[in-house]
């Protein structure tokens, strides 16, 4: 995981695929540890630049994790949320949206709205619509975000600023520049 935060994706495999091997030996595919080891490691495919691969991956990882965990895990919610960022990521935005949609509905259904993954998943879906060029319905979203954001996490958290600077780009997209400047 160091050298992944670190970028070297490369140096970073070998290990990777160790450890995610040692769990499956010593504890078996359907351990909440194998499950978290294989969802990292479709990560880190995917910043291989394998995203076909990194699909099909975190596809499984998902199923299992439904299986195991039900959906309304936490981990299995994070799992549901790589598999839609890994279909956005591959332009796959009709796969992508029902995904984002069921990952910010459960998110909401098991924590409510003000909890930090429910405002990543209200973000994310902002994002998606963005991308599809729906730039109205991403504002709704990306304001939910923003705003539960600044009053949870405060102005200056990562997260926050993170949804700040996406609602200015999509004020450039809405052909809004003044408030893009500001935002």
């Amino acid at each position: 995981s160091t050298l992944q935060e670190l970028g070297l994706f490369e140096r970073a495999l070998a290990p990777q695929e160790k450890s995610l091997g040692i769990r499956q030996r010593e504890m078996g595919e359907e351990h909440p540890d194998t499950l978290s080891a294989a969802a990292f490691h479709a990560r880190l495919i995917s910043r291989l630049g394998e995203e076909e691969t990194a699909e099909i991956l975190h596809g499984q990882v998902l199923s299992r994790s439904r299986r195991i965990l039900g959906d309304l895990h936490e981990d299995t919610l994070r799992r549901i949320s790589d598999q839609a960022h890994i279909l956005k990521k591959r332009a796959r935005y009709d796969a992508a949206e029902p995904l984002m949609a069921e990952f910010l509905e459960r998110c909401q259904q098991a924590f409510g709205d003000d909890h930090a993954l429910t405002l990543e998943a209200f973000a994310d879906m902002g994002n998606l619509l963005a991308a599809t060029g729906r730039f109205d319905a991403a504002e709704e979203f990306l304001l939910a975000s923003l705003e539960g954001r600044r009053r949870i996490l405060g102005e200056d958290h990562a997260s926050t600023l993170q949804t700040n600077f996406d609602m200015g780009y999509l004020r450039v997209k809405q052909d809004r520049p003044d408030e893009a400047e500001t935002m």
